[in-house]
């Protein structure tokens, strides 16, 4: 292996592990939300924030250092040996369709409704819980989150197994 290739499997490895690692805590922090609602806003916040600056710029670079990785040792994604690579590609890409159709949108407007939500406590007569339509958007984030999950989860077994198809 050429020294540039060398540094685009590390880079490559240390992106994925950066870029995705944090989002395998995003349904812990979901369930904390909800067994603690007063947490929620912070937890909405705090996720939306770490797709924005982590999981979108380093999930593109690993877009970046894996041609780089194909580029530099030579490999063609469309023989038949690379049917796992050429799996793998595809998967990345209908998981970042995902991505920028669904799940960041979804996110960002329940971020909107977490920061234009009254200060303080909410009414006595207010019903408990958030709004139906929160309650909405939080069920589409968690449900394409499953699936972008199990993408992610695919995306490694094409990488690190190289299956034969």
């Amino acid at each position: 292996m050429s020294p540039l290739a060398a540094i685009f499997l590390f880079l490559h490895v240390l992106g994925a592990i950066v870029a995705f690692g944090p989002t395998f805590a995003f349904p812990v922090l979901g369930s904390l939300a909800a067994r603690e609602p007063r947490f929620g806003p912070a937890i909405i916040t705090a996720n939306v924030l770490v797709e924005k600056r982590m999981v979108i710029p380093l999930g593109l670079f690993q877009g970046v250092t894996g041609l780089g990785l194909i580029l530099t040792l030579g490999t063609n994604p469309f023989d038949s040996a690379f049917r796992w690579l050429l799996a793998g590609i595809i998967l990345y890409i209908l998981a970042f369709t995902i991505l920028f159709t669904v799940q960041y949108p979804t996110g960002e407007k329940l971020l909107h409704m977490v920061q234009a939500a009254p200060a303080g406590p909410p009414p006595a007569d207010a019903p408990a819980g958030p709004p139906p339509a929160m309650l909405a958007l939080i069920r589409r984030s968690q449900l394409t989150g499953m699936v972008l999950t199990v993408l992610l989860v695919l995306i490694i077994f094409c990488m690190a197994v190289k299956p034969t198809v």
